[in-house]
């Protein structure tokens, strides 16, 4: 006989999985996290054939349970089906090297065919990389930032050339502005000599060697003028190198500032998000299994409920359990969502099922209230089946909207 071992924290969903298995035919083991877990196997006695592993426990999770099977060679070949309400239980299921999984809250059909599948066949391949992960693992988004980070780049890199052509210009002018003074006042004083040397003229005839003074005294003061242009001018260009360096600086440490600034903010942001996501995680994880026990307990009566005419109550009442945990289900996927949304990471998970199946699974967990409100809810679908590839829950989603919204406003 098959042997199976279950590591789930909760007893109330733990029980129910004993029972159903057991009336499967499987010898059932049990174990209320991963240490127990990995102690039982550790034990001489007989080996499981197939793992089923809830992630989220206390004392030591699913991850941690894993890495440690893998270190020990006897152990380390047994099947994993990991047991979650994660949104990416498919991704999680992945990086641990499970051979399948089966998403919280459990469809019967759904996980037997699981087991049934899996058992008694050998993981193949596995390996500890990657497996030191947790639900507190996760990281911001960084394709937000990126596009922020380079937009702030752009925009100071704009800036930055802007105010330089504004500097330069005002230099510009400036310069101007000198240079035109300096030409005004070149043009005054050779004016000024022009009638010094007039009036010397006409009240008498200097000598030669009076207007050869005269002129190299002349000389003398325009060299001395040119020094001290060329000093006022090193001077200026002195001082405004010094400007350009004390703003430059200035800048500088402005936007280091800024960008600190930034960088706390951000990591206060992150704090606030991880923070959130692991609330979500833990609460969606809690109400799932919740559901879990309630869908578990419903399909168990559906299964063993008879068609007679004393039993069609039961079963119809069971039936109407099971269709309104899925769409709870669905309203926790709907919260989880949003925050997977807001950090960028929506998951989409895409495999082959059938459509057909899809939409009328969508009309029959909404007949009651259609009925409620006597509106009329017909299907159309194709007789046989229609193979399509896509994510179950994502489409479910969609159409649950829809009809939630026809519904309401009809």
């Amino acid at each position: 006989m098959a042997m199976l071992l279950i590591v789930e924290d909760d007893a109330e969903i733990r029980e129910p999985l004993v029972d159903v298995l057991r009336g499967e035919g499987y010898e059932v083991e049990t174990a209320a996290n991963g240490l127990e877990a990995i102690t039982r196997l550790q034990n001489p006695g007989a080996v499981p054939n197939l793992i089923l592993l809830d992630l989220m426990m206390p004392v030591m999770d699913g991850w941690h349970f894993r890495a440690e099977q893998l270190k020990h060679p006897a152990i380390a070949s047994i099947p994993v089906v990991v047991l979650s309400g994660a949104a990416d239980v498919r991704t999680e299921a992945t990086a641990l090297g499970a051979v399948s999984y089966v998403s919280k809250p459990y469809k019967l059909d759904a996980l037997l065919s699981v087991v049934q599948r899996s058992c008694p066949a050998p993981i193949a391949g596995a390996s500890d990389e990657g497996l030191q992960r947790s639900p507190s693992a996760k990281k911001a988004p960084r394709v937000e930032r990126d596009d922020t980070d380079e937009s702030l780049r752009v925009e100071r890199k704009k800036v930055d050339a802007e105010l330089t052509q504004r500097r330069i210009s005002v230099e510009e002018d400036s310069d101007a502005v000198v240079q035109m003074a300096r030409d005004k006042a070149d043009g005054v004083l050779q004016t000024a000599r022009g009638q010094a040397d007039q009036r010397t003229l006409e009240s008498n005839q200097p000598s030669v060697r009076i207007r050869e003074a005269v002129s190299r005294e002349r000389e003398k003061e325009d060299e001395i003028l040119e020094e001290e242009r060329a000093v006022a001018d090193g001077q200026l260009e002195r001082d405004r190198d010094e400007r350009t360096r004390a703003l430059k600086e200035l800048h500088r440490l402005e936007r280091e500032a800024t960008d600190e600034h930034l960088v706390v903010e951000r990591a206060r942001s992150d704090a606030a998000l991880l923070s959130r996501d692991d609330f979500l995680a833990m609460v969606s994880h809690d109400l799932r299994n919740m559901l879990g026990g309630i869908a578990l307990n419903a399909a168990m009566i559906v299964k063993e409920t008879s068609e007679h005419d004393g039993a069609k109550t039961i079963l119809r009442n069971a039936e109407g359990i099971q269709r309104f945990t899925a769409r709870m289900n669905r309203l926790i996927g709907d919260l989880v969502d949003v925050a997977s949304i807001d950090a960028g990471k929506l998951m989409v998970a895409a495999e082959v099922g059938d459509a057909s199946r899809l939409v009328a699974e969508s009309a029959e967990a909404f007949q009651p209230s259609a009925d409620a409100k006597g509106v009329s809810l017909n299907v159309e679908v194709a007789k046989d089946s229609l193979l399509a590839r896509f994510d179950h829950e994502r489409v479910l989603q969609v159409l649950a909207n829809l009809l939630s919204n026809a519904i309401k406003f009809t």
